[in-house]
């Protein structure tokens, strides 16, 4: 997933952005996670890859867009928020099964 995101999340933002990006949702889900849980190991990219979730759907990848206030949200983004942030704070709070929710809460927003 992060191969099939990573190419137009990059060619949108530009290398240095992306690389930016990717160390600065590393260090922050990092640091939440040691702030939040305890005897538990954090372990792979899942925050990089809602990120770059999140930021494709903004970067104009297509999509209806609404128009509130003078500002305008693709729909897409809203459905993202919606659907994966929804579930995985549902997830989150309802299982214990050693995935880190929180992490992908914190790399999607």
């Amino acid at each position: 997933m992060i191969l099939l995101l990573g190419a137009p999340v990059e060619g949108h933002f530009g290398s240095r952005i992306m690389a930016w990006l990717c160390f600065l949702t590393s260090v922050v889900c990092a640091l939440f996670h040691w702030c939040m849980t305890t005897n538990k190991a954090l372990m792979g990219a899942s925050g990089i890859l809602y990120m770059l979730i999140g930021l494709h759907t903004v970067s104009g990848a297509g999509g209806v867009e609404i128009v509130g206030k003078g500002v305008k949200v693709p729909v897409t983004f809203v459905l993202v928020c919606v659907m994966f942030l929804a579930e995985e704070v549902w997830l989150g709070g309802t299982r214990d099964d050693q995935v880190s929710h929180l992490t992908h809460v914190v790399g999607g927003v």
